[in-house]
This record gives structure tokens, sequence and C-alpha cells, in this order.
């Protein structure tokens, strides 16, 4: 990424990153009902593109790379965010066969995506979106196997 970008480019790439971390909390939160009171708004505001925390570790980032911080550090924080993930939802409870089930039916959407997408500009947004879902449920399957094969060994 280059860190010397013209105003107009720098403002695109801003609200490019806004939008996709719009994305992902909408992807999170498909629907606000259970939210706890106090962050129904917050997460309602994100997934309509307002303020994001989404957005501002995005922002981190960036500002992180103009200033010359090292990958390394990046890396720390998508780790630390890792590791609540797996605190939160270990592995051990994933059921494996449906984890893998899942990440077939991803991956079979985002192949049909990608085919059109190569004749339909149009659209390359929801062939992304079917990507980014296929690599998460890839990521929980890779999970459930690690933890499935580590349950053998150690029995």
């Amino acid at each position: 990424m280059a860190t010397n970008h013209t105003g107009a480019v720098a403002l695109h790439d801003a609200r490019r990153r806004r939008l996709a971390a719009a994305g992902v909390v909408q992807r999170m939160f498909p629907e606000l009902r259970g939210v706890c009171d106090r962050l129904r708004t917050p997460i309602s505001r994100a997934r309509n593109g307002y303020a994001n925390p989404v957005e501002r570790l995005v922002d981190y980032l960036v500002e992180a790379r103009r200033v010359g911080a090292d990958r390394e550090r990046a890396e720390n924080l998508l780790a630390f965010i890792e590791a609540i993930v797996e605190e939160l939802w270990p592995a051990e409870e994933i059921d494996l066969r449906a984890a893998m089930l899942r990440e077939q039916e991803a991956e079979g959407r985002a192949n049909v995506l990608q085919m059109r997408a190569m004749d339909e500009p149009a659209v390359l947004s929801a062939w992304v979106e079917a990507e980014l879902a296929e690599n998460a449920a890839s990521r929980v399957a890779i999970a459930a196997a690690r933890a499935c094969t580590a349950t053998r060994r150690a029995a």
C-alpha cells in the first residue's frame, strides 16, 4: 500500500474501508434482536457505515503503516483478536461435519459468483463478500479439524 496518496484517492480509500467495515458488522449482526440495549445503537450505526470500531481498527493499521511500523506489530493485533475468538468460541465445541458442510456451501456460492464476475463487473463486490464468507467458514472448519486431531492424539 502506497503511503503518499493524493487527497481524492485517500478519500476514496477511506470510504471503501468504511463500507467494508460496515459490511463486517452487518454479517456479524444481521439483525439486532437480542442485542443488549447498551450496544444496540452503536451496532446499528456501525452496520450503516457510521462510527465503527472495525473501521477504527483499520484506521489504526493504516496509520501504523504510514508511520513505518513493521508488519509484526499489525500481526499482534490480529493474534489478539484471534485469541479472543478462540476463547469465546472454543474449537472443541465446533461440530466438524457441520463446519465442513458450511465451508463447502460457502465455496460453492463463491465459485458461482466468481464465474459470473469474470463477465459481469457488477458482480465483483458480491463475489468478494462470498469469498470472505468462504474464508471465515474455512477457518472455522480448520479450527474444528485441528481440535478433533488433538483430541484423537490425546486419547
